[in-house]
């Protein structure tokens, strides 16, 4: 016998969400400048500073643009897109753009008084939490400075030269997805990739998987009740001998801390929160945050959110590579 999947698989690639993953890449060059030529874009960066600037202040918002694209399904033309999501309601765009972490109702009330969102804005000031709230509120210009960027980001020649000539990476990465999900589930897949097991898990109606370049080094995921949408880059950091024998040493020498062994052991058996971990090892919470925060930093842990708690799992492929590093290290291997 047969089992028919319930589910759609869709495995691809989009100029929409590349042109929307550009306005990250340019809010945070630095990082995303080591593995994409940036440099091209400084006027339209410097158009668009306003968006950039929010992004900049306001990381938890610096991809959220994307979720939209789990109710908007368009993904080739710029105008299509918005137009889509302007049809929808506000209070649903908002939903998503929040990670779908927040109630709808409670958007409703925060459409009234925009200061009830200001304890769903992770980082900065109470006058710069005030602002991203009235900003956020304010949707249709919010949208539309979106919109203004996705659609000079996709004409631009620097944007179109990159994807053109990184289209076999591109195509690659595609090829790769669709012989590892061969004969698979396309969440054990996806776990997989990210090195973790999923905490927020469901019998999604359509997993969509896309290889972006403009997206590059960054891998995410995001969900809603029907749909899965992962984003998998085309290309990675790549470091030289000198700077992975640094970053070896660094992550060993973190890890030599006892109670940060037992949190990567605890996190492998379960996805866990910050006050769990804490009772477990008889830590205070702020002891406890400073090691969940220096191992996720350091890449050794997944943080995932449901609703207000954040989970925390053990990021297996982490440790593989790191295992890896260090035995290629010994040995001398390049």
């Amino acid at each position: 016998m047969k089992l028919i999947p319930k589910h759609e698989k869709i495995i691809g690639h989009s100029l929409i969400l590349e042109a929307l993953s550009l306005s990250r890449a340019l809010a945070f060059p630095d990082f995303h400048g080591q593995v994409l030529p940036l440099e091209a874009f400084d006027q339209l960066a410097h158009k668009h500073e306003a968006l950039l600037a929010f992004l900049r202040t306001h990381e938890q918002f610096s991809l959220s643009i994307l979720e939209l694209a789990l109710i908007v399904l368009e993904r080739e033309d710029v105008g299509n897109f918005f137009d889509e999501a302007r049809r929808l309601p506000k209070v649903d765009q908002i939903f998503h753009y929040f990670g779908c972490d927040v109630d709808r109702e409670f958007l409703l009330q925060a459409d009234q008084d925009p200061d009830l969102l200001v304890a769903h804005i992770h980082k900065g000031s109470q006058e710069d939490k005030r602002a991203a709230a009235e900003k956020i509120m304010e949707w249709e210009s919010l949208l539309g400075a979106y919109q203004a960027f996705a659609e000079d980001a996709s004409s631009h020649p620097a944007f179109i030269q990159g994807l053109t000539a990184h289209r076999e990476d591109i195509d690659r990465e595609i090829e790769t997805m669709v012989v590892g999900m061969d004969h698979r589930h396309p969440l054990s897949y996806a776990q997989e990739v990210m090195g973790k097991n999923f905490w927020n898990i469901a019998d999604w109606q359509v997993y969509e998987f896309a290889a972006l370049y403009w997206i590059s080094p960054v891998t995410v995921r995001y969900m809603n009740q029907d749909r899965q949408l992962f984003i998998k880059p085309s290309h990675r950091i790549q470091k030289d001998r000198d700077a992975l024998k640094r970053e070896v040493a660094g992550k060993l020498k973190l890890i030599s801390d006892p109670k940060r062994l037992e949190i990567l052991h605890m996190t492998y058996m379960k996805p866990m929160y910050g006050k769990q971990i804490a009772d477990a090892l008889g830590l205070t919470t702020a002891t406890v945050s400073h090691h969940l925060d220096a191992l996720h930093k350091a890449g050794l842990l997944h943080l995932e959110k449901e609703r207000h708690i954040k989970y925390f799992s053990t990021n297996n492929r982490g440790l593989q590579v790191l295992l890896k590093q260090l035995n290629d290290h010994i040995r001398g291997n390049e």
